[in-house]
């Protein structure tokens, strides 16, 4: 029988939900634009996440912080042992303890954005009824805390909670040498020889990285949010020169894999060099660079550059690079321009 059960968080806390359904293309898959479907994955995900993750290390920490206190939980720990779900009620019972539950009384009242979720029994929540007997958890308190708890992991992590599916079933593929056909959100189509799903070096997103099945086997890479579905295809075996080629790439991050690697050389300014060395995120790493000139040798691809440089304005000269030169001289002179008017 399904129930409607209100769940209360802070407006704040909800523009952070919509805006990981932007980024994992809930918006453009789910055309009535449901946030309760959404946020209905997110808490049934999690739960499935963190039931299968340091389960061991959950509940010693638990038991050690002695945060286990209550004698009908504990009354619940026990009625389960020698059941063969005594390990799962472990584990739910310290992914419940181990966080904090948001009081509804110490929100402001305009800050509260209300969610109505739907529960089914299918939820595989046997912990929740053994606690709501005892009145310890209702199951808005349940579903507000896995909601609270999923937001504290970066946003891979959110990603691999969402689509772990996919990421299993493409290694899957993988450890039995069958090409992965991947259709898009946009609905386009590819055969490909996958060699990693890897999260990128800025820890955004995973990619699926590999090259396509064909005989020029030009390099493939998509973020795992982008996939729609996947079905097994070809047996395939990658050369040991692909293998090295795939190595090499991701040494600059798998979300540069699919982009044709180029010699560009950059001139810094003396804040350009300390702005090198304290921004990591999305940076590229030199193969040459000469202190006295300030030059810095890259072997990546041109849109690493692009993404990297033009937050450091005339700190960043682009030297030898036509393309690369126009496009930053337009970048800089329109926003010139804008500030003119």
């Amino acid at each position: 029988m399904k129930t409607d059960i209100k769940v209360t968080i802070t407006l704040d806390f909800y523009t952070r939900l919509i805006d990981d359904m932007k980024n994992f293309g809930y918006r453009t898959l789910d055309t009535d634009g449901s946030e309760t479907n959404f946020f209905r994955e997110v808490i049934l995900k999690t739960h499935q996440y963190q039931n299968k993750i340091n389960k061991i290390e959950r509940i010693k920490n638990i038991f050690s912080e002695n945060k286990i206190s209550n004698n009908e939980i504990l009354d619940a720990i026990n009625s389960f042992k020698g059941s063969p779900n005594y390990n799962k009620c472990l584990t739910d019972i310290a992914v419940l303890l181990s966080k904090t539950l948001y009081s509804e009384d110490r929100i402001p009242e305009q800050e509260k954005k209300e969610i109505h979720i739907k529960s089914t029994k299918n939820s595989v929540y046997e912990l929740e009824d053994i606690l709501n007997e005892k009145n310890q958890l209702s199951n808005s308190d349940v579903f507000k805390g896995l909601l609270y708890d999923y937001m504290n992991y970066p946003l891979y992590t959110r990603e691999m909670i969402l689509f772990g599916d996919f990421y299993n079933e493409i290694k899957t593929n993988i450890k039995h040498n069958f090409t992965s056909i991947i259709t898009t959100n946009k609905e386009k189509v590819f055969e490909i020889e996958v060699f990693d799903i890897k999260p990128g070096k800025s820890e955004f997103h995973y990619y699926v990285t590999g090259f396509y099945h064909d005989e020029k086997q030009r390099p493939f890479c998509l973020k795992l949010c982008n996939i729609k579905s996947i079905r097994r295809g070809d047996t395939y075996l990658l050369s040991n020169d692909k293998k090295a080629e795939a190595n090499e790439k991701l040494k600059e991050g798998a979300e540069w894999f699919g982009n044709d690697v180029v010699e560009t050389i950059v001139r810094l300014t003396d804040k350009g060099v300390s702005d090198y060395n304290s921004y990591y995120i999305n940076r590229p790493s030199y193969v040459d660079f000469n202190k006295e000139t300030k030059k810095m040798k890259f072997l990546c691809s041109e849109q690493q550059i692009k993404t990297y440089f033009l937050q450091f304005g005339r700190h960043a000269l682009i030297i030898n690079n036509p393309d690369l030169k126009e496009i930053f001289y337009k970048h800089h002179k329109n926003a010139y321009d804008a500030y003119k008017e």
